[in-house]
């Protein structure tokens, strides 16, 4: 357990180093680096898995899993091989959330409002898109796919819609507001990480490069405010190791640790449903507020701080990802949900063609809305732009919050075909 702990938070300056001094490395990527070595560590068999049981358990209700963790031990249910994979889990599920909880505020210190606010009518498009472009492969998808799944596909639609525009929040509200059998539930949200991951995969490798060169893109920043990959500069790796450094990155982690804390704080106050979508809009809003103030817009190593945390983020949540899950899908399902996820991209490109929406604008408006606004720092860095993580955060809390409308009505309008 503390071998994998370490492997989780050192790695990362493995791959930055490697990516250093070799420059076949740097060209693909730390952020493809580090999917490649958590799906490698996760499926090599160096430590017990979940096994189908439990899993099924933790997607229906992870919350109480986690409260009755120890009754399934005491009482047998559980095997000590249970026990250790469920271990494992709980410190994946804690390092996957505090990295990308902590990340946010480090990453929006540096915020340029007034970019930001420059960008508003591209990124009020770009969701307008991405809206009518889940929607219309959904409704296409039920006619094309109509019959593989019984007379519940209408119940799937709406969950998809939900899923496709906000995030798992929605997917899980949808199950219980369209009364969807636990089994459908968790076969479509199954699938869902798998099409998700391998669309987030396609993004951050041959993608990126290709919709920049359709859409000739124009948001990236200029040379005085660009970011590299996630890797910080050759100055910065320098200080890295001074005393200087350490105190600026401890104040920018204590300012980040007093955001997120008060944000969970106020988010406690809601209920479960909409915890989520409270937090993120609570950091989101702080981070912002925060970096009004000068000394802490101009903290050192605050971005840098926050993308090593991303790599944490990409790391862990790739070594959670079971290459062996695809054995037994249900084809038509599996297609109906690639057909939404990959369908509503080219859409979006056609779209933001002819409305000259800039590319970057374009594909972290996707991830926002496919992956959900954790997410959206992963693409960011990967682009290296960082004046899009706010458009993409806005756009992925206001997804969060059409979702279940959105769902829910499109549910309803099948339900009569």
């Amino acid at each position: 357990m503390i071998a994998l702990l370490l492997f989780y938070l050192f790695f990362p300056a493995v791959i930055l180093y490697g990516c250093r001094k070799f420059s076949w490395l740097d060209k693909i990527g730390s952020v493809m680096l580090a999917y490649a070595a958590g799906i490698l560590i996760g499926n090599l068999g160096l430590f017990p898995t979940l096994s189908p049981e439990i899993h099924k358990l933790l997607t229906l209700d992870a919350q109480q899993v986690k409260e009755e963790a120890s009754t399934y031990v005491g009482s047998g249910t559980w095997t000590p091989k249970d026990h250790a994979a469920f271990s494992i889990y709980q410190l994946q599920d804690t390092l996957m959330s505090a990295s990308i909880l902590l990340a946010l505020p480090l990453l929006l210190f540096s915020t340029n409002l007034k970019a930001f606010l420059g960008s508003a009518r591209s990124t009020i498009l770009s969701l307008g898109i991405a809206v009518v472009a889940v929607s219309a492969m959904v409704v296409s998808g039920y006619f094309v796919f109509k019959g593989v799944y019984g007379d519940q596909l209408w119940k799937i639609s709406g969950m998809l819609v939900g899923v496709y525009t906000g995030g798992t929040p929605n997917l899980a509200s949808l199950k219980m507001m369209l009364d969807v059998a636990p089994a459908t539930y968790i076969l479509i949200h199954s699938y869902d990480l798998i099409i998700s991951f391998a669309y987030l995969v396609f993004l951050l490798s041959i993608g990126k490069g290709f919709f920049r060169w359709v859409l000739h893109s124009c948001n990236i920043p200029n040379e005085e405010e660009n970011i590299t990959q996630v890797e910080v500069t050759q100055d910065s790796r320098t200080l890295l190791a001074s005393k200087e450094s350490i105190i600026a990155i401890s104040k920018s982690v204590m300012v980040a640790v007093g955001v997120v804390g008060l944000s969970a704080l106020i988010a406690l106050q809601v209920p479960a449903s909409a915890l989520m979508v409270t937090i993120i809009l609570m950091i989101t809003s702080l981070s912002l507020l925060a970096s009004l103030n000068q000394k802490i817009r101009n903290l050192k190593f605050s971005f840098e701080t926050g993308m090593y945390l991303i790599l944490i983020f990409s790391l862990v949540v790739a070594s959670m990802v079971d290459i062996h899950s695809l054995a037994g899908i249900t084809p038509g399902i599996f297609a109906y949900l690639a057909w939404v996820v990959f369908g509503s991209l080219l859409i979006q490109l056609v779209l933001s063609k002819l409305i000259k929406i800039d590319a970057d604008i374009l594909m972290i408006t996707s991830v926002a809305f496919i992956c959900s606004p954790p997410f959206v720092p992963v693409l960011a860095g990967a682009l290296k732009n960082r004046n899009i993580i706010m458009p993409g955060i806005t756009i992925g809390v206001i997804g969060y919050a059409l979702g279940n409308y959105l769902g829910f009505l499109m549910a309803e309008l099948l339900r009569n075909f």
